[in-house]
């Protein structure tokens, strides 16, 4: 199974150092170009982190797809996380932002996001909680409500 991803979800997984979960649960882990570069910005969350990882499992969209996604009207990292996903026809896009999610899914896209691979990752025995890390997203610089906290806390059958 292949999943591309997007820059959010590496940020989220990479606060609470689990990249390697992603090299766990799929067979082929890859980054857009325009991901790669956005993690390298001065200043983004662990991005010396992210970018260490990742940098093998870099590669880029076409030129067809990148036309064709780029009229969703998503941001550069985003567009090419699209792009691509039909250029290696992926079995997921791992991605966390709202709108970008909405609009995957409105394009026949199968997402998932950060939440979703830890658990998946309990589901599988590959870790034995999912709280620990979902306190260290939540404390982190990554945006989650309480609500949605709460969600994933519920679909883990742990306690809130």
């Amino acid at each position: 199974m292949l999943i591309i991803c997007d820059s959010s979800a590496l940020i989220a997984l990479a606060v609470c150092d689990i990249l390697h979960l992603l090299e766990d649960l799929y067979e082929e882990v890859l980054i857009p170009q325009k991901v790669y570069e956005e993690i390298q910005v001065p200043g983004k969350p662990e991005s010396t982190k992210i970018k260490q990882w990742a940098s093998s499992k870099v590669a880029k969209a076409t030129i067809d797809n990148l036309s064709k996604a780029n009229k969703l009207g998503l941001d550069p990292g985003e567009t090419e996380a699209i792009a691509l996903y039909w250029d290696k026809s992926a079995d997921r896009l791992l991605i966390d932002d709202g709108l970008a999610r909405e609009v995957a899914k409105q394009n026949g896209i199968k997402i998932t996001g950060s939440s979703g691979i830890l658990l998946l990752a309990k589901e599988q025995g590959l870790i034995p909680a999912v709280k620990p890390y979902m306190d260290m997203m939540y404390n982190s610089e990554v945006y989650i409500t309480k609500e949605f906290y709460d969600t994933v806390l519920l679909l883990a059958g742990e306690t809130i």
